[in-house]
């Protein structure tokens, strides 16, 4: 498990130190963990030598660790005390579930893991549902939360022709089934159970059973192997292999019969290469293979086993459609890359604790105060906080969610069910300038807040959550921030910043500051229609632009600062601005991706680009970061995409393009459609050949970029489009420096062979980082809504 998580953590931003505490039985792991880039020190402690925590405190002071996380009971007492003494927090993960314990000594034991874990961890980790059920049964203090294992992607496919020779090493041929256990031989693993259920496997039936791995009953179970004429004919006993991988996918199916797991990797490792599983309902072994991805029986009932093998073994249909099901549930829940995103969440959460203790009981009503109009979600913003009240309605069914909306009365509440909306009114024109001369004079406020204040709107805003006293207040970035700020309150609060504008606002400048570009842009985008109109000039003319520009920055990045100290949890979507923040702060500031509605109808949306040229750039216009961007590509990348594809064509999907823009559009005649908004996405989307995203400045993840990744659609992006998403190119997305190389990127898809690639790769990208279940669970721990067992 360690190695799986050396191997992915450096694309999480993650340093790994690895201390063994104690002498292994060989050093196989170190080696292996120092090959995928771990710090690896070995203690060569005994069990009782208390000596141990010292010397852990000294490497965790000389590496500078952030977070101590232990494994197994020993380490969490060495590793806790050691934690405590360099004052860094502690996490403990959960290997076992000790529901039965054997005796009073047992007994004692457990209890005295737990009582060690309450004093001395700030978080303990189950890795599956019963495992977190049986943890909470002793009502320790100790918050647990639940974070499953995952393993890396499996190695390519050995040569073709490997697995018919993996298969006739073991002696199975064309005709006769193979299945494979994979786990250590002790006695819980139930290897006793597996050869009883071969012994009544039909006599018809052509199966033989590998079992791989090695343990404390390696011997036995090959003695009784050899000594069974039955079980020496069906059975292949290989120890300790290297080559799961390949031995997984050679087989038909696996066989997994413990008597107690608390998460089998090698199950996971089962559906990432698409093998149907038989194992026993123990644990978490439910929790992997679901009720898609194989057949579950009782657990020591040789009897269940074999018919459920036999079952398996004689439906080839629905040992594919397990294979597909499993593969589905690796994607999205157990690849490393999702396991190692939510344990990065995770210490991020604990490095900056709340301020202020938060409300522990069950989130049963939640106020969402925001100017924004979530419907249509036709922007980013919209999108966003669509999401969170989407998450919460399928938390909180029975609850209570309010809307606390600032502005203009909103026009569209159908979509709203399940959702109070609570109208707080909006300033005056006259208020608006009161408020911008007293906010920007006086209380040194960055214009957004200043033209958003209004003594009258904040007193309705606190007089409103005084009513409702919510368990959970959500407030949409400092802009309302001020209308709470200095309020007490009695349940959680979490404060949405969106993106850091003080960085939009810099990259703003650097665009304007170069002279080599043409930039013409209104950077008031959507926030324009909060702005008399009389000021808008102030805006587009490009000796007050740019003043405004420095004077915002320097304003906005103050309060920023200042909200993420004042308030217990702040949530960004880019991991790298949360880094950033909470590295200037000190403060409890977290990274969540964005959850984006009707996606989960999209997955099954087919594809339907035919072959031509044709690519699509969506945004809202009004937007001064899709506004330049789209007009940087009119202006010097289509010319060079019609040069290398004549027949190009670019749908420019979204509202509100000026007449610039429009121009520049029509320069290319009908080989550039301006669409305007368009309600069905999906449809759009599904004919393209790939989206184009070429940004010069913005902040924040780019919803519309995931969009296109949800669809498996591909995405040619500039670094500051792909921010918080990627670094570099990877399949699915393609990050390129300029207009012109995204032309060429463009234009290289139109090979079938080339977007099929892509488009799978898109398709991994989201399921790894932003499908529904990772945006879930993220959104339960900053939010506290997971759903009680």
């Amino acid at each position: 498990m360690l190695v799986e998580l050396a191997r992915t953590a450096p694309d999480t931003g993650l340093r790994i130190v690895v201390v063994g505490l104690s002498d292994a039985e060989d050093d196989r792991n170190a080696h292996r963990l120092a090959e995928a880039g771990a710090t690896v020190y070995q203690l060569h402690a005994g069990r009782y030598d208390l000596g141990a925590v010292r010397r852990l405190a000294a490497i965790v002071r000389r590496e500078r660790g952030d977070v101590l996380h232990t494994h197994l009971k020993h380490a969490d007492l060495v590793g806790g005390l050691a934690a405590r003494l360099v004052g860094v927090p502690a996490v403990s993960t959960l290997h076992v579930i000790e529901s039965d314990p054997r005796g009073a000594a047992h007994r004692a034991r457990v209890r005295a893991a737990v009582l060690a874990r309450a004093t001395l961890f700030d978080r303990v980790v189950a890795l599956s549902e019963a495992q977190r059920a049986w943890y909470s049964s002793f009502h320790a203090p100790t918050p647990v939360v639940l974070v499953p294992n995952g393993v890396r992607e499996p190695a390519p496919p050995s040569p073709t022709g490997a697995r018919a020779a993996l298969r006739a090493e073991l002696g199975v041929d064309d005709r006769t089934l193979l299945g494979v256990t994979v786990s250590l031989m002790r006695p819980e693993k139930g290897h006793a159970v597996a050869l009883a259920a071969v012994r009544l496997l039909p006599a018809d039936l052509p199966f033989v059973l590998a079992l791989a791995g090695d343990g404390p009953l390696l011997d036995t179970v090959r003695a009784e192997v050899e000594g069974d004429p039955q079980l020496h004919e069906r059975v292949r006993v290989l120890g300790y292999r290297a080559d799961v991988d390949d031995l997984l996918r050679a087989a038909d199916l696996v066989v997994h019969p413990s008597h107690e797991d608390a998460l089998p990797t090698s199950l996971i490792s089962a559906l990432a290469t698409g093998t149907p599983v038989v194992a026993t309902r123990v644990g978490g072994i439910p929790d992997i293979v679901g009720d898609d991805a194989g057949i579950l029986v009782p657990p020591d009932d040789p009897a269940a086993l074999a018919a459920a093998v036999a079952d398996l073994a004689r439906d080839p249909g629905r040992r594919e459609a397990c294979g597909l099901a499993g593969r589905a549930r690796y994607d999205s829940t157990f690849a490393a890359p999702v396991w190692v995103s939510r344990l990065r969440t995770l210490y991020d959460q604990l490095l900056t604790p709340p301020a202020e203790p938060l409300h522990d009981g069950p989130v049963s009503s939640v106020a969402l105060v925001s100017a924004v109009a979530p419907y249509p979600s036709d922007s980013g913003k919209a999108m966003v906080i669509a999401g969170f009240l989407r998450h919460l309605r399928s938390r909180l069914p029975h609850h209570q969610i309010h809307y606390l909306h600032v502005g203009p009365p909103l026009r569209r509440t159908a979509e709203f069910e399940g959702v109070q909306v609570h109208e707080m009114g909006q300033p005056s024109r006259t208020g608006q300038l009161v408020g911008l001369v007293r906010g920007v004079l006086l209380r040194r406020q960055s214009l957004q807040e200043a033209f958003l204040g209004s003594p009258r709107v904040a007193a309705t805003v606190q007089q409103t959550l005084a009513d409702l006293d919510p368990d959970l207040e959500i407030i949409d970035t400092v802009r309302m921030e001020q209308h709470v700020a200095g309020r007490r309150f009695r349940g959680r609060r979490v404060l949405y910043l969106d993106d850091l504008f003080s960085v939009r606002y810099t990259r703003m400048l650097e665009v304007l500051q170069d002279e080599r570009i043409d930039a013409d842009f209104d950077p008031l985008g959507q926030f324009s229609h909060n702005v008399p109109a009389q000021l808008h000039w102030l805006t587009r003319a490009p000796l007050t632009r740019r003043a405004l520009l420095r004077f915002e920055r320097g304003r906005v990045a103050r309060s920023e600062r200042r909200a993420a100290r004042t308030n217990p949890t702040s949530v960004l979507l880019n991991a790298e601005e949360a880094h950033h923040l909470r590295e200037e702060t000190g403060a409890a500031v977290v990274a969540v991706p964005p959850s984006i509605p009707g996606l989960s109808r999209s997955a099954h949306q087919p594809d339907r680009w035919d072959g031509r040229p044709e690519f699509a750039f969506v945004g809202l216009l009004s937007l001064a970061h899709n506004h330049d961007g789209l007009g940087w590509f009119l202006r010097e990348g289509m010319d060079e995409l019609l040069a290398l594809q004549p027949d190009a064509r670019l749908h420019v999907i979204g509202r509100d393009a000026d007449e610039s823009l429009l121009a520049d559009a029509a320069r290319h005649g009908d080989q550039v459609v301006v669409h305007g908004f368009v309600p069905d996405l999906d449809e759009a989307l599904s004919r393209m050949c790939a989206l184009v995203n070429p940004l010069r400045f913005g902040s924040g993840i780019k919803i519309k970029t995931l969009d296109a990744l949800a669809r498996g659609l591909p995405v040619v992006s500039t670094p500051v489009a792909a921010e918080g998403i990627a670094t570099h190119s990877r399949p699915g997305l393609i990050v390129v420096p300029d207009v012109v190389e995204a032309a060429r990127a463009l234009a290289a898809l139109v090979d079938p062979i080339v977007r099929e690639r892509q488009t799978q790769g898109a398709q991994a990208l989201y399921a790894q980082r932003f499908a529904d279940q990772v945006v879930a669970a993220a959104y339960d721990e900053v939010f506290g809504t997971a759903r009680e067992d």
